[in-house]
């Protein structure tokens, strides 16, 4: 089952109430879970790339990373992930999901000291002898190695950005923030509100999109006929260089004939 860029947009729709919001700024997420059970998705590369120069944000939430690639092959796996500006790991299922965290993570410089200590006894003369000698160095080790990631607590997640220095933090759980919430809703009884800014800043992102569109389409028609005004000028030139050529031949042949 594969879908458009244009029905991945509306499925984003109906699953996470997606809100259109500024170009700079996505004050809302919208998150596709179990995105692999979900089918596939045309070019959905290209459908990230595009929402996030509309500022929009789209969460896609995988189980592992073999998920991923066996859905839409290796490549197109690491195309969607080059997309993906944040990419956050809250346990690794696997050794192949652990081991792409841990190159995302990268690498980091680590100082080594060793310390070494020597004694002998020394037959010809009384007493001992002793050496001792500390060294340091320095090497490079990965951030975080595939088994430190598979190990990590249940609480703990980590966040790579793509221009920023990655973090290890501990989860918020809802629960845990609002401990005796006054009221408890069950997820089947909760009712969609639209919020009313919300509705006149999508329609008025409407309403310039079709301004936007429909300003275009009156720039190409005029490029059109543009274009089309100088094809025929451009004919009508050719003919009449073609029509004064065979208006001389035959002027020079009738002089030739006269003499």
């Amino acid at each position: 089952m594969t879908f458009t860029s244009i029905e991945v947009l509306s499925l984003c729709s109906i699953v996470a109430n997606i809100c259109i919001i500024s170009k700079n700024f996505a004050s809302e997420i919208t998150n596709i879970d179990e995105f692999v059970n979900l089918g596939k998705f045309t070019n959905y590369e290209e459908f990230l790339a595009t929402c996030r120069g509309y500022g929009i944000g789209v969460a896609t939430i995988i189980q592992t990373l073999t998920q991923l690639q066996d859905r839409y092959n290796k490549e197109k796996a690491e195309s969607i992930l080059g997309n993906c500006a944040v990419q956050i790991c809250m346990g690794a299922g696997n050794n192949t999901t652990a081991e792409y965290f841990s190159k995302l993570l990268g690498k980091a410089t680590v100082r080594v000291e060793t310390e070494n200590s020597s004694s002998s006894k020394n037959t010809d003369q009384k007493g001992n002898s002793s050496s001792h000698s500390e060294n340091e160095s320095y090497s490079a080790r990965d951030l975080m190695t595939a088994g430190e990631i598979k190990s990590m607590e249940t609480d703990t997640q980590l966040i790579v950005f793509s221009k920023k220095p990655p973090l290890k933090t501990q989860k918020a759980y809802q629960y845990e923030i609002f401990p005796n919430p006054d009221v408890l809703l069950n997820q089947n009884d909760y009712e969609n509100h639209e919020d009313p800014k919300q509705t006149e800043k999508f329609n008025q992102l409407v309403n310039e999109f079709e301004s936007k569109a429909e300003e275009n389409e009156e720039k190409k028609q005029e490029r059109l006929e543009i274009i089309q005004q100088e094809k025929k000028e451009k004919e009508e030139k050719e003919q009449k260089e073609k029509d004064d050529n065979a208006l001389n031949h035959y002027l020079e042949d009738d002089v030739e004939e006269d003499v």
